[in-house]
């Protein structure tokens, strides 16, 4: 197992601000076989490689949350084929080989112990920071003690920035307003220097709307902490950097997966840095 502890790792970091991390990410709800944990977690190099692969593809995890969404029922063919297209077969190849659905002529059962794609798509964001930032980033952290509960989706520390990820497999519309204030107080707790709200979707009606009630979270949900303030031009009280990308005060981004989660992360990277840090510093 590595170390969590190494000398530029989060859990330092974290350490070193005066927070208390423990873990709650549970390796058994992971897209993987049933019953397996981190500590026996010993895939062959290339399933891991192509999860990753497999993940990162929208239409991938389209097919993922309609299986596991399903439980035990049988889902058909057709219904996962117009989510994938050709590419359907692949996918379910390679979650056959996973171990994780059973086959049965013109349907798929999916029989791994995960319920939904959270966990997972937690896991990927965090392997993300790790393989394609070059960061140090851990999923399903518990921070001890802290008044919103301390449950952090995703935390990485890439080279002295701390960052927050909370992420979203649901439909924009499908997050509640309590949970955009547990956001809200999250960041409020730990103040990181950049928070990101990503929500798996493409739907940038959806984003716009979820935006427009963060903001009216914000108004009131954490006192003493700026809001999240009008930037000129924008109605919505938090400009458009791009599709599906949102940013306002205080270092807050609100982000969809188009293109693809990656290039998502890398445009609240280059913002905060070009256009956030160097204001601040």
């Amino acid at each position: 197992m590595r170390n969590r502890y190494s000398r530029d790792s989060v859990n330092t970091v974290l350490l070193q601000r005066g927070f208390v991390p423990k873990y709650a990410g549970d390796h058994g709800q992971l897209l993987l076989p049933a019953g397996l944990t981190e500590a026996d977690w010993d895939l062959p190099v290339h399933q891991v490689s192509q999860l990753r692969e497999m993940f990162g593809k929208e239409s991938f995890r389209k097919v993922a949350r309609r299986l596991t969404g399903a439980k035990d029922t049988p889902v058909p063919i057709p219904d996962l084929a117009s989510m994938a297209g050709e590419s359907v077969d692949k996918y379910l190849e390679f979650l056959s080989d996973l171990a994780v659905v059973q086959l049965d002529g013109g349907s798929v059962r999916f029989t791994g112990s995960a319920d939904n794609i959270g966990p997972t798509l937690e896991w990927f964001v965090a392997d993300l920071c790790e393989t394609s930032l070059l960061g140090s980033a851990e999923w399903g952290v518990q921070l001890e003690g802290l008044p919103a509960g301390g449950d952090y989706d995703v935390l990485a520390w890439l080279s002295s920035t701390l960052v927050y990820i909370e992420t979203k497999s649901s439909t924009p519309f499908a997050v509640e307003e309590n949970e955009l204030r547990q956001f809200l107080l999250r960041a409020a707790d730990l103040a990181p220097d950049i928070c990101v709200l990503l929500i798996d979707t493409a739907d940038r009606r959806g984003l716009s709307d979820l935006v427009a009630r963060l903001v009216q979270c914000s108004r009131f949900t954490v006192p003493g902490w700026p809001k999240l303030t009008p930037l000129p031009g924008s109605p919505l009280g938090i400009a458009e950097l791009a599709p599906g990308l949102f940013f306002g005060s205080p270092r807050t981004f609100v982000t969809g997966s188009k293109p693809s989660i990656l290039t998502q992360l890398r445009r609240c990277l280059q913002h905060y840095h070009t256009r956030v840090k160097v204001r601040t510093a």
